[in-house]
């Protein structure tokens, strides 16, 4: 893999810098040489990417990884780089790339912050959507108790009641949308009747729901179904593109619906191993070498999956203090897995008070308030909750607990959308990222950063110019004629799909691309087509040739980059069957 886009904040001198982004410049050309990548601009950059990433993918029929120096296995080479490569080219600010996608002589020195902080966030939402697969594992696990020790969740009446009155809230919104009907409704209740009070629930909730009107409509759904379906390479749910819309638009009623409720607004920290490790080794100054960090991530992801990889992770010689790494990994994972937990009833989770006393009494948050005093009592300097305090109260472990979860838990991220997605396989659709939470996911980067490289490339003036041709005229002949070029267009692509990737080679010049493109349309449409509006509005014409020819190729691209990213994660993340570990 090409070296990272270099830190902004860690090169100090002009000279350097340069160097710098000359040798990642050349990174990024050397590796679109050599697996045969089209660097005329940006964009056909990333159009072979994804070409070149799922035609690669299918030829490995999946299996893409490789046996590593670190620990366990990782993807290929090959796979690697060009998912690097299209992050990168999708993430540039202007660093590498002009405003028309033209590769620049000089990196622009100015886009650099913006770029790398571009780039970087692509890298923690391949974590996250790791972690998101990690969540939806430890789900399955969850689910897999209740099924099998089905005495020892027993549900109260009180919560029976929340759920219940909940469920009808929000099978009575989905059927205003025709989504479904009361019948459905005790087979969808029937399986929350048996999960009881576990915090769990609040995340699968619309996914529970969603299930059971897609898999099993005319079904009794049970629990045992839902454990079942939420195992992507057992997905039941069909491909065909209607179905794709029809279940996505379920899917965000669902989401409205649950939303509308409360049901699973609590706040949820997700564990994330890097997040935490890069906090612990910049606020306590830990040299970790690259290989090492490597290692521990890989080694805390599986034991996710394989609890015995702990015993590996205790091993690293890095310490904070007296502990090891490992250890304090460890207390962690307990604490974000008891976040549920509440000490003042008296509901423990296996060494929990141990993992509290270690992660507090080391500092690894602020000395913090006891927030449940009074106002004098605040006042006074023994209200701060003691480091070494011999014995704590259950209010100063729920708060010791809450605050540590808020310190190391990443950003907020919609999780409920990434199960959909991790689960269906679906690309996303026209409209899925309106709500802003969705836009925190690893589609919603890329779809931000496309628009930004699509608005400050000229292609956008094809659709949005101004023309006093256009407003004045109202022609009957001139809306036929537009309406003849977009069906003849679309009829030429589909017989020759490389059409649009001349098209994108182009972006980089006005009259260029309108000449080109004009020129492909004449030669292929073979001057067998007449418009009527052709004598006095030439320029309407020519113009909606290339409005036409490049929409096309946007929504191609679009197309492109979330199936390859769909395809890269199912040969990643496929949820493990925990009855043959």
């Amino acid at each position: 893999m090409f070296d990272p886009v270099p830190s902004f904040e860690k090169l100090k001198y002009s000279e350097e810098k340069e160097r710098e982004l000359l040798l990642f410049k050349k990174g990024v050309i050397e590796t679109c040489a050599k697996y045969n990548v089209d660097c005329t601009n940006r964009f056909t950059i990333i159009w072979d990417c994804c070409d070149l990433l799922e035609h690669e993918i299918d030829n490995n029929q999946g299996k893409i990884w490789k046996e590593t120096k670190t620990c366990g296995i990782e993807p290929i080479e090959k796979v690697q780089d060009l998912m690097q490569l299209l992050s990168y080219t999708v993430g540039d600010t202007g660093l590498l790339f002009d405003d028309t996608g033209k590769v620049l002589e000089i990196p622009d020195f100015d886009n650099w912050q913006s770029t790398e902080k571009s780039y970087k966030s692509f890298g923690n939402a391949i974590h996250m959507r790791y972690v998101s697969m990690l969540e939806l594992f430890r789900i399955r696990k969850k689910l897999h108790s209740h099924i099998y020790n089905k005495v020892r969740f027993e549900i109260t009446g009180n919560k029976e009641n929340e759920i219940s009155n909940a469920i009808k809230i929000i099978l009575k919104s989905l059927s205003k949308e025709g989504i479904c009907n009361e019948n459905q409704m005790s087979n969808i209740k029937s399986g929350f009747n048996r999960i009881g009070d576990e915090h769990f629930l609040k995340l699968v909730i619309p996914l529970y729901i969603f299930l059971a009107l897609t898999c099993y409509r005319d079904k009794e759904f049970s629990l045992e179904k839902f454990y079942k379906s939420i195992k992507r390479n057992k997905s039941k749910l069909k491909k065909d593109k209607n179905s794709i819309y029809s279940n996505y638009r379920m899917m965000d009623a669902i989401l409205n619906a649950t939303s509308e409720v409360g049901l699973y607004e609590e706040n949820y920290f997700y564990f994330s191993p890097h997040y935490i490790l890069e906090i612990l080794k910049n606020n306590h100054n830990i040299q970790i070498s690259d290989y090492d960090m490597e290692k521990m991530l890989n080694i805390c992801y599986a034991s996710f999956i394989a609890p015995d990889m702990q015993k590996e992770l205790m091993e690293f010689e890095y310490k904070i203090g007296k502990f090891k790494i490992g250890e304090i990994l460890n207390a962690f994972r307990i604490v974000f897995e008891a976040q549920a937990s509440d000490f003042t009833n008296d509901i423990k989770t296996k060494g929990i008070f141990k993992a509290l006393r270690l992660l507090y009494s080391k500092e690894f948050i602020d000395q913090i308030f006891d927030i449940t005093l009074c106002a004098e009592e605040l006042c006074n300097k023994y209200a701060l909750i003691p480091y070494n305090k011999d014995k704590y109260s259950p209010k100063e472990y729920n708060i010791i607990k809450k605050n540590l979860l808020q310190e190391y838990a990443p950003d907020y991220w919609e999780l409920s959308t990434e199960f959909f997605w991790l689960l269906t396989g679906y690309t996303p659709v026209s409209g899925w990222n309106n709500d802003e939470n969705k836009c925190k996911s690893l589609y919603g980067l890329f779809d931000i950063c496309l628009k930004e490289a699509w608005s400050k490339n000229m292609i956008h003036m094809y659709e949005f110019r101004p023309s006093d041709k256009h407003r004045i005229s109202n022609s009957i002949d001139i809306v036929g004629d537009t309406l003849k070029v977009k069906r003849l267009i679309i009829e030429q692509i589909e017989k020759n799909p490389d059409v649009l990737k001349e098209i994108i080679k182009n972006f980089n010049a006005d009259e260029k691309l309108k000449s080109h493109a004009i020129s492909i349309y004449s030669k292929n449409i073979n001057g067998k087509t007449k418009f009527k509006s052709l004598k006095y509005a030439k320029d309407i014409i020519e113009d909606e040739i290339v409005r036409q020819y490049v929409e096309i190729a946007g929504i191609q691209m679009y197309s492109k980059i979330f199936s390859a990213i769909v395809k890269f994660s199912d040969c990643l993340w496929l949820i493990p069957d925990l009855d043959k570990i």
